[in-house]
C-alpha cells in the first residue's frame, strides 16, 4: 500500500526567545539569533489511500518543541534554519480506525524579511523550502510507503 501524506507547516506558536524581553536589541548585521518555541503540524486533507484507492487515509496533527537559527545578513534580512524534535502522527483509515504510524522531520530554510528591527517586539515575514523526511513509519496492514517531498514555507 501506498499513502503520500504531505505536510504543511503552521505558524509556530508561542515562540520564546532564549534570553528575556527585557534584553531584546536591534538586530544588527552579522548577529546570531537563537529562539526555541512550539511548532504545530496539520496535515493537508488529501492524505492519500490504501487497498487500491477504496479506503481513504487521514494522518492526525502533531506538536513538537522547535528551534531556530537565524544569521543576519543585514539589519533586516535574516536566514533561518528551523528545526524540531521528531514529529509523531498517528494514520487512520476512514471507516477502520488506526493503521499505523509515522514520525517525520520537517528541517525549512527562509530567507525573513524583519520590518522592525529597532522595536521591543520585533515581527518578521519569510519564505523558504521545507524538506519533509518520514521515518519510524509501522502499519499493522503491512507495507506503508510515505514519500519524502519538497514544499514551500511561509
Amino acid at each position: 500500500m501506498k499513502a503520500s501524506p504531505r505536510h504543511s507547516l503552521c505558524i509556530a506558536a508561542l515562540a520564546l526567545g532564549v534570553l528575556p524581553l527585557a534584553s531584546v536589541h536591534a538586530h544588527e548585521a552579522g548577529d546570531w539569533l537563537f529562539k526555541a518555541g512550539v511548532t504545530h503540524i496539520q496535515p493537508k486533507s488529501d492524505n492519500g489511500t490504501v487497498a487500491n484507492g477504496t479506503v481513504k487515509l487521514d494522518v492526525g496533527s502533531s506538536t513538537r518543541p522547535s528551534f531556530s537559527i537565524t544569521y543576519m545578513a543585514t539589519r533586516n534580512i535574516g536566514v533561518e534554519l528551523l528545526g524540531a524534535l521528531p514529529f509523531k502522527h498517528d494514520i487512520e483509515a476512514k471507516g477502520v480506525g488506526r493503521i499505523g504510524s509515522t514520525k517525520h522531520l520537517p528541517p525549512t530554510l527562509s530567507l525573513q524579511w524583519h520590518f522592525l528591527p529597532d522595536a521591543t517586539v520585533q515581527p518578521y515575514v519569510g519564505v523558504g523550502l521545507n524538506y519533509t523526511t518520514f521515518f519510524s513509519t509501522e502499519s499493522v496492514l503491512g507495507d506503508l510507503d510515505l514519500e519524502d517531498s519538497w514544499g514551500v514555507a511561509a
